[in-house]
């Protein structure tokens, strides 16, 4: 079994990079948001993974929120390459709410405050799907290939 190291929110940052998650540091913000925009553009199958904005004090005084985003950094970022191959964008957003666009049309998602960190799993044509909390690599990779077939293994 591979020894897991904790991660920071930079190193999630730097992950996210060399994963191709399209993920690059603000130059002033400190922290990372979608180049050029925050909007995610559906063209194909799209896989998001969220989680809203933290400072660092609050990563420093929170330890139980420091190990969720440390373990949504892990999974996802291992997930990513396995995502990619069924077909996936992966993105990441550090955000509230999550604004989308694809050819037909705009919309935003506001995730409810008892799933403020989650997957939003999106293709042309299809209905979201939404999974709250963080999810193993595993699980993530199976989430990604039951949406694509059509039919999650967890309820809508």
């Amino acid at each position: 079994m591979p020894t897991r190291r904790t991660i920071t929110p930079v190193a999630i940052t730097l992950a996210l990079l060399l994963a191709g998650c399209g993920v690059t540091p603000a130059p002033d913000s400190g922290g990372p948001v979608a180049p050029d925009s925050t909007v995610v553009v559906v063209t194909g199958p799209t896989f998001v993974g969220y989680f809203p904005p933290v400072s660092e004090a609050a990563l420093e005084t929170d330890v139980d929120l420091n190990t969720v985003l440390d373990d949504f950094g892990w999974h996802l970022s291992t997930a990513t390459d396995s995502l990619q191959a069924q077909g996936y964008t992966v993105e990441v957003r550090f955000a509230d709410t999550l604004y989308f666009r694809s050819e037909a049309r705009r919309w935003h998602f506001i995730p409810p405050d008892s799933a403020r960190v989650g997957y939003y799993l999106v293709a042309p044509g299809r209905a979201p799907y939404v999974v709250p909390g963080v999810q193993t690599d595993d699980e993530l990779v199976e989430l990604g290939a039951a949406y694509l077939r059509g039919a999650p293994e967890r309820d809508r």
